[in-house]
């Protein structure tokens, strides 16, 4: 799956029972993610970054994922683009 990130928060749910979940950033610009509400790109709540052409796997080995709501943002004026995938 393949979705733009822009300066404006997108939410990503983690289905329960997932059993691997890969994000890997394709676009130029950096990404923050938290699971978070309020995970912004700056400031006392920037999430975690994800630089371009950089990725990241949560889960897989007989470890569990967390379902739940993973928020993605660009810096202001900035989008790029994340793909992703899960493993029921």
């Amino acid at each position: 799956m393949q979705i733009t990130i822009t300066d404006t928060v997108r939410s990503l749910a983690i289905p329960s029972g997932t059993k691997l979940f890969e994000i890997h950033n394709t676009g130029s610009s950096t990404v923050y993610r938290g699971w978070e509400p309020e995970t912004t790109a700056t400031g006392a709540t920037q999430g975690v970054p994800l630089e371009a052409d950089r990725g990241i796997i949560y889960g897989g080995h007989g470890v569990p994922v967390q379902s739940g709501v993973l928020r993605l943002v660009t810096a202001a004026g900035a989008s790029t683009t994340v793909n992703y995938t899960f493993k029921q």
